[in-house]
């Protein structure tokens, strides 16, 4: 049923930047006509997919059009009944450009959402079953100057609701990975292993999905009587954000501890970057990680194994993490940081130790710096589980 196979994504703040870069582009080739606008009270704001299109989506289905890293899908579940309204675009004479939205289903039933004489279109659908769906504009005459993607269809997904079994989600594991990922259920794998989960598939109303023929990561599968089906996944040694089924996600995660003076746990391939190794330094009995070769060299995907990304000042006595805007005094402890997102700035108490030219911090005060863009939980055997994003 996937319009794809596994889909594995990029970081975070990769995607945000992708979406706006390709969602923010012209109109289609032409495309002389008013910007389409929510339809009259519409409280919700445009799906950018949509405007994308040439037309003004303002309900589910929820578009994704601009980047194959994007973790939206349609948030439709089998069964549904959605009132499908927005707005298609204006001539310059105020005459809308489409007669018509249309959705075609996955057998390729067409159904028609009338435009009115003010480009509004509102419509009570059915998706009573799951599969690729389009949405899209039936053009008002020969004169419309567009045939972009509003013309063609935009293709969405409608699915069964994916219920995790108790203990395996990334948000339970992370709780700060909550609010990262509203509205789709993320699976949590350790690093470079497989992992199986019993997966429960309902529709709209609840009701299981039975005996349902489904695609998870490519690969076709059929629940039970019950709707349960096990879902298996190979983690590779990077971490990764994969798409199994439509909003339902895994992302890897490896567990980081210090054995015999030094770090273990981290994937294959950050391990072999830079330094042999990240330098652990041992005071008083306790054991200490390089602040530095951590960031560059255990988390990727953000710093890139650049070393302007983690700069120590001796004179300044500070370490500042550029990418998280941070800065922490090594004379009093004190870690800030702006965290945007309206957020008030962080203010965190370590306990660093200085060591020629490298700032060293237990695993639990690292944990504190890595949630504040990653997601890291210290656990009581002194190990430190971690998550982030990796470029594929």
């Amino acid at each position: 049923m996937a319009m794809a196979g596994l889909r594995r994504l990029a970081p975070l703040a990769a995607l945000l930047g992708l979406l706006l870069a390709s969602c923010g582009t012209a109109a289609p080739p032409g495309a002389t006509h008013q910007a389409a606008k929510p339809a009259s009270g519409a409280q919700a704001a445009c799906s950018p997919a949509s405007i994308t299109a040439g037309f003004c989506l303002v309900s589910k289905p929820d578009l994704y059009c601009c980047s194959a890293a994007y973790t939206g899908w349609s948030h439709i579940y089998a069964g549904a009944t959605v009132d499908v309204r927005g707005r298609a675009p204006l001539f310059p004479s105020g005459k809308p450009e489409a007669k018509d939205v249309f959705i075609v289903n996955p057998s390729g039933r067409r159904m028609l959402l009338p435009v009115d004489a003010h480009g509004a279109f509102s419509r009570r659908v059915r998706f009573s079953v799951p599969g690729v769906y389009r949405i899209g504009l039936v053009a008002s005459g020969p004169g419309t100057p567009w045939s972009g993607p509003g013309i063609r269809g935009i293709p969405f997904e409608v699915a069964y609701r994916a219920v995790a079994p108790a203990g395996a989600t990334l948000g339970e594991l992370f709780p700060a990975a909550r609010s990262t990922y509203r509205g789709i259920v993320v699976l949590a794998a350790p690093v470079d292993q497989a992992s199986s989960w019993r997966v429960r598939f309902l529709d709209a109303q609840g009701r299981p999905a039975a005996r349902a023929a489904i695609e998870v990561a490519g690969r076709r599968i059929r629940t039970d009587a019950a709707g349960y089906a096990t879902l298996t996944y190979q983690a590779g040694p990077r971490y990764a954000l994969d798409e199994l089924y439509p909003g339902l996600f895994v992302q890897t995660y490896s567990r980081v501890a210090i054995a015999q003076g030094a770090l273990t746990g981290l994937p294959r391939y950050a391990q072999g970057l830079g330094p042999a190794a990240v330098r652990v330094l041992t005071v008083r009995g306790e054991e200490l990680v390089d602040v530095q070769d951590f960031l560059l060299y255990g988390v990727a995907d953000i710093f890139q194994g650049s070393p302007a990304g983690v700069a120590y000042d001796a004179q300044a006595a500070s370490l500042t993490i550029v990418p998280v805007g941070g800065r922490l005094d090594t004379r009093t402890g004190v870690f800030r940081a702006a965290q945007g997102d309206g957020r008030p700035a962080a203010r965190l108490r370590l306990h660093p130790v200085v060591a020629g030219d490298q700032v060293y911090l237990p695993l639990p005060d690292l944990a504190r710096i890595l949630n504040l863009f990653a997601w890291a939980r210290p656990e009581p055997d002194g190990s430190l589980l971690f998550s982030t994003f990796e470029v594929p």
